[in-house]
């Protein structure tokens, strides 16, 4: 199966492509506009694959740049509508997961950026096998970040040391997203993408339009200019 994912959650934002056996990426390090389809086009042309070729698009959901994973689900829904390909939402703290694995630890904790001055974070084991284990991720703030990584606990994540001066760098990648997904996947239809977003929704409801038909009260006066 020739699979495409799209890891935009970050700010270093990837696209890979296996396709015929063998993996391609391309990256894209740093800054806020994204160009989702020439990376597309750049990695189809690395792997010598046409766009109808692709069977199956993953896409990683955060948490992380809201943005950048909207801008991702926003090309899945596209083409799927467009050619009918099936799509796969998953986790981007599994890619980099995958990616931490290289440091040969057994634990440690993973940590992205989620403004407010406050980290996503979420808890790693690995097995002797190569397996790994996310636990739930949550929220936390900077000031707690920095006291366990004072502590002794090992901070992964995407501009970590640069944002906390504290914790190593992880970069993530698009290929790695697409190696940790399991063997059977669930699909998910496009429309039902969604990012992982850990914070509690808060609005305050609009109140409800007021009929001015049949009403002895005169509607409200518009000024025209």
């Amino acid at each position: 199966m020739n699979c495409l994912a799209l890891e935009f959650a970050y700010d270093y934002r990837s696209v890979a492509l296996r396709y015929r056996g063998e993996v391609f990426e391309v990256v894209q390090n740093g800054g806020r506009h994204t160009p989702a389809v020439g990376l597309i086009h750049q990695v189809l042309q690395l792997a010598g694959a046409r766009s109808r070729e692709i069977d199956r698009l993953v896409v990683g959901l955060g948490p992380g740049s809201y943005t950048g994973v909207r801008l991702a689900i926003s090309v899945a829904q596209g083409w799927q509508l467009a050619t009918g390909v099936e799509s796969v939402g998953w986790s981007s703290f599994e890619g980099l997961a995958r990616t931490a694995s290289r440091f040969g630890l057994t634990h440690a904790t993973l940590a992205v950026d989620a403004q407010r001055n406050e980290m996503a974070v979420a808890r790693v084991d690995w097995s002797s096998d190569g397996s790994h284990r996310v636990e739930e991720i949550e929220l936390a703030t900077w000031d707690v970040v920095r006291q366990r990584a004072a502590a002794g606990e090992v901070i992964l994540g995407p501009g970590l040391p640069g944002s906390l001066g504290v914790g190593r760098e992880l970069r993530p990648s698009a290929t790695d997203l697409l190696a940790s997904l399991p063997d059977n996947p669930v699909i998910t239809p496009g429309e039902a993408l969604a990012p992982i977003y850990l914070r509690v929704a808060q609005f305050v409801k609009a109140p409800p339009i007021r009929n001015w038909s049949g009403s002895d009260a005169a509607p409200p006066s518009v000024a025209l200019i």
